[in-house]
């Protein structure tokens, strides 16, 4: 039989200690936002209006309205298809469960917030009904220096209950060079009738637009001053930085609902964004709670940073019905190189024939290998059988003697040779299966090319030419995606990429993450090519 008595009476104290808490102030008043956001991106200049490719975002947050300073932190979210998480360092992942455990002395003071986020591998095609751009008076920096940077959107419609708007910027360390920024005080400018404005600390400005006032086809102007601070460890390899900063503009959908009081929160179920199917906070004093549910629609200029390296670094390039366009730069442009090798079916082929630090095309045609000196049009240089028609042609420096030679792949199994001429396999060997995408890359710095597969999104690499298990394995991109393989950086490793409907997203360690550099070169149909086409 239940003691009521004694529940009554735990209820009771509960109740006094309760209200001695309110009464010394220790009690909280917080907010907790679960938000949901699909934002076309780019590293472009530019996103005009119309159907986009645009990923989804998951986030979940705390904001101190008032009371006691919020310790002890804690998030878990539930969410399909995570393919990425912000706050790594404190969080825990178990199947799709996340847990954050943040640090003691990351508090949430009245007026502030900690923010969390994950991005889903979900990719939806969806109208975004604005144009916006950006524009900067200087992008390219070897010393400290000033940038003026303006923005500008205009709104087809503005069918929401508000509209955000955020400018950021961050510190970067890459490739022997660091980097920091911060937006100058009192330099924002705006047309645009601002209804809420933010500006916390000197490397983010977040604004909302009085949707009321918002005129639609009207184009909307924003700007602000940087100064930046730039250290380059090595200009033997590295000659500049180049850097513009982060640009969103999001329609944005609200609901708001009274909460719980307790040191722990749980959304409700009819308050969670699609995909995610739990999420809850706690804190270290007891809290009356209030749930918010944002929805964001919008478009994003991604903050661009890039080493400009001297020597080493591979690049992109597209082929394209029996014609190659090499670019010097990891960026959107025009080609530096252009000329006619082959002929529409063809496999193109990059690599390095006689050792001279430059790749130099190729192409396959039904087991044949056709290999050039020079960027150019012309005859081969060299052309020899290896392999039969339906083979997948490969290139790398098996041996590290510094010359690139030809390989095939075949039912899953490799066939590997030292020299480039008709005969035999040096080395051959069974890894991966049938409908596996072959990969050659130096992934340990050794100067020796090794293999690897991606199947459906994953990448499997393996630091010998031998049969195994990989040595490293990793998500990176979706099914349908072409897999990249480049130093990127002039580090001397390999690490991956991607190609997807005329987009680079490249990643500068083989590991999950975020692209560290995202550009447009070439259209859907073209075949991306890597290689380091100047020797510099």
């Amino acid at each position: 039989m239940r003691n009521y008595h004694l529940v009554w009476s735990i209820i009771s104290i509960g109740l006094i200690f309760s209200f001695i808490q309110e009464a010394q102030g220790d009690y909280g008043m917080a907010n907790f936002q679960i938000q949901g956001d699909e934002w076309a991106s780019s590293d472009n200049d530019s996103i005009s209006s119309g159907i986009h490719l645009a990923q989804g975002f998951y986030g979940i947050s705390v904001f101190n309205q008032g009371g006691s300073v919020l310790g002890n932190i804690t998030y878990t979210l539930d969410a399909d298809n995570i393919v990425w998480m912000a706050d790594e360092e404190y969080a825990k992942r178990n199947g799709s469960f996340i847990h954050w455990v943040y640090p003691t002395d990351r508090v949430i003071v009245p007026g502030d917030w900690i923010y969390t986020t994950v991005n889903s591998g979900y990719y939806y095609s969806k109208y975004v009904p604005m144009n916006i751009n950006r524009w900067t008076n200087k992008s390219i920096f070897n010393s400290d220096g000033y940038q003026l940077a303006q923005f500008n959107v205009t709104f087809e419609n503005s069918n929401c209950d508000f509209i955000y708007g955020a400018i950021r910027i961050n510190e970067h360390t890459l490739a022997n060079a660091t980097f920091s920024a911060t937006i100058l005080n009192d330099t924002f400018r705006t047309d645009a009738p601002i209804e809420n404005f933010s500006e916390n600390n000197t490397h983010a400005i977040a604004f909302d637009l009085d949707r009321t006032l918002n005129h639609t086809n009207k184009t909307y102007n924003f700007s602000v001053v940087i100064k930046l601070n730039s250290t380059i460890n090595d200009s033997s390899t590295i000659s500049a930085i180049e850097y513009k900063p982060y640009f969103s503009m999001s329609l944005v959908n609200e609901r708001h609902d009274a909460g719980e009081t307790g040191f722990t929160v749980t959304m409700p179920v009819d308050m969670l964004t699609d995909h995610v199917n739990y999420a809850s906070a706690s804190t270290n004093i007891s809290t009356t709670w209030t749930y918010s549910n944002n929805f964001m629609r919008g478009m994003v200029l991604n903050e661009f940073f890039n080493v400009i390296n001297s020597t080493g670094s591979d690049t992109v390039g597209i082929y394209r019905n029996g014609s190659f366009y090499l670019r010097n730069a990891n960026s959107a442009g025009s080609a530096d190189m252009s000329f006619i090798y082959g002929m529409d079916g063809d496999i193109p082929l990059v690599g390095d024939w006689n050792g001279d630090g430059i790749d130099t095309v190729g192409i396959y045609r039904h087991g044949a290998f056709y290999l050039r000196n020079n960027n150019s049009a012309g005859s081969a240089d060299l052309s020899f059988i290896y392999g039969m028609d339906g083979d997948i042609p490969l290139i790398g420096d098996w041996n590290g003697d510094g010359v690139d030679t030809v390989g095939i792949y075949r039912h899953g199994a490799f066939y590997l040779r030292n020299s480039n001429s008709a005969g035999s396999a040096d080395l051959s060997f069974v890894y991966g299966m049938d409908g596996d995408i072959p990969l050659v890359g130096d992934w340990n710095g050794d100067d020796t090319d090794t293999v690897g597969i991606y199947r459906h999104g994953s990448y499997y690499l393996r630091n010998s030419n031998t049969a195994g298990n990989a040595d490293l394995s990793f998500i990176y991109g979706v099914d349908g995606d072409t897999p990249l393989v480049g130093d990127w950086t002039g580090s001397g490793t390999d690490t991956v990429g991607i190609y997807r409907a005329g987009a680079f997203y490249l990643r500068n360690s083989n590991s999950a993450g975020n692209a560290d550099l995202s550009f447009i070169y070439g259209i859907d149909s073209d075949t991306p090519l890597v290689g380091d086409w100047n020797g510099s």
